[in-house]
């Protein structure tokens, strides 16, 4: 876009602009020749970069017509503008702090000065809602539903233009903006925005995962139940080495961390290490993983991961240390499976059972087991005493015993009680011996009569 200028002393006040074409009369008013779409982006862009300048050139490609709202950049652009002496605008055309009122869903929150403003966009639709979400690192919901509510009067309020979409530059996605500040007349309808976090987050959700779930080094007073991405922030304070536990109560299957920064977007941290393990001693001593972190005070960092027997996990920043963090996790709760494969060598007053223990896939850790005999509890026992295997006796000769058992984890939850039916074998016959003068030796077999 060229020639789009006024006289050295005037500065530009843009009315509108459509993408499109000129029809056969050479006229850019036939509604069949503007692409609506596409305009709605262009109106935004150009209002935004053009106003309050004596001249504008832009260029026409990618990054500003990008091709969720363009099918093309090989139209026109046909721009109403006026040329004023005195431009005194207040226009909000940037915003480098975004967030939503509620962090994944609420209303749409810019920072103008000292002053958040809850934006007001009448032309809001389907589109809008997803590149938002995917701005701020989250994702649309499954029906990406449209919510508008009623704001009450005399809030801070900003009425224009807010369109994000995905660009060809390493930050993916930017926004346009073009608003004017105001406060809210009564009943003014706003959009609650609806985006996700993940499929299954887990700890916004206070009654499994109550703030005392929450620890960590340093000061037991610091606070660190504001990680929680439904609070302000955890920010450490002090020297030293500065981490969050998280004690989830149950393992779990892990699929997303989710990182902020704090609820003002002020701190953060570029970069984390995850520590994790079904065991609190065995944390420090497992491989550390890398978690991505911000790169924006705005917008949520997502690491995707595949682990099991999650219960206790520790973070640490490894490149900020003056920063605050917000977290979620994603995932589901694991169980513990029954053992597979019982496998029994049976003798005359004994038996050996050994089986497999099921994988971290299909499990939690496995730390013991519940030994049954003909439907009777015999014992429990530990998995580190005794492995997969465990020997049962005094048991009688040439008799069918059916030898249960039942899996348990550190957390005391119970896997499914799986048994396997098996005979003893036939004892050995009596063992004579000779006979000499006045007596005979006579030797039995003799059972042990302890269970082992």
């Amino acid at each position: 876009m060229e020639d789009v200028h006024c006289s050295p002393k005037q500065k530009m006040v843009v009315k509108s602009a459509d993408y499109g074409d000129f029809n056969k009369n050479g006229a850019f008013n036939d509604d069949q020749n503007i692409d609506t779409t596409c305009s709605k982006l262009t109106n935004c862009q150009v209002k935004s970069r053009c106003g309050g300048n004596r001249s504008c050139e832009l260029t026409m490609d990618k990054n500003l017509l990008a091709s969720q709202y363009c099918s093309d950049t090989l139209k026109e652009i046909y721009t109403k503008y006026t040329c004023v002496d005195a431009y005194g605008s207040s226009t909000i055309t940037t915003a480098p702090r975004i967030r939503l009122s509620r962090r994944n869903t609420g209303f749409i929150e810019i920072r103008n000065g000292s002053t958040w403003r809850r934006v007001v966009e009448e032309n809001w639709d389907k589109n809008r809602q997803k590149m938002l979400c995917q701005h701020l690192g989250f994702e649309e919901t499954a029906d990406n539903k449209i919510v508008t509510k009623q704001l009450g009067s005399g809030q801070n309020i900003a009425t224009g233009d807010f369109v994000c979409y995905n660009t060809i530059q390493p930050s993916g996605t930017s926004c346009c903006i073009h608003l004017e500040p105001s406060t809210s007349p009564p009943s003014t309808k706003i959009t609650d925005v609806q985006c996700k976090i993940c499929d299954k987050p887990l700890l916004h959700d206070t009654n499994d995962f109550p703030d005392s779930v929450f620890s960590g080094s340093g000061d037991p007073n610091d606070n660190y139940e504001r990680a929680r991405i439904t609070k302000g922030g955890w920010c450490p304070w002090g020297s030293g080495t500065r981490y969050l536990m998280l004690d989830l109560q149950k393992q779990y299957h892990i699929t997303q961390v989710v990182v902020m920064a704090d609820s003002s977007q002020t701190r953060w941290s570029s970069s984390y290490s995850l520590k994790y393990s079904h065991n609190k001693t065995l944390v420090d001593g497992s491989s550390a993983i890398p978690i991505k972190g911000n790169k924006y005070g705005f917008k949520a960092s997502t690491t995707n991961l595949t682990i099991y027997n999650v219960r206790y996990l520790k973070i640490e920043s490894t490149d900020n240390q003056n920063f605050c963090l917000r977290i979620e996790l994603c995932g589901e709760v694991q169980t513990p499976a029954p053992v597979k494969n019982i496998n029994v060598s049976p003798s005359d007053y004994s038996a050996r059972v050994t089986w497999e223990i099921p994988t971290p896939q299909d499990s939690t850790y496995i730390t013991h087991y519940l030994i049954y005999l003909n439907n009777k509890f015999v014992k429990e026992i530990s998995r580190a005493m005794y492995g997969t295997e465990f020997n049962i006796l005094p048991l009688k000769p040439n008799t069918e015993n059916t030898f249960g058992i039942q899996t348990k984890d550190g957390s005391v939850q119970g896997g499914t009680y799986v048994s396997e039916t098996f005979t003893t074998k036939q004892a050995e016959p009596f063992t004579y011996g000779s006979i000499a003068i006045s007596y005979s030796s006579l030797t039995i077999s003799k059972p042990p009569a302890y269970i082992k």
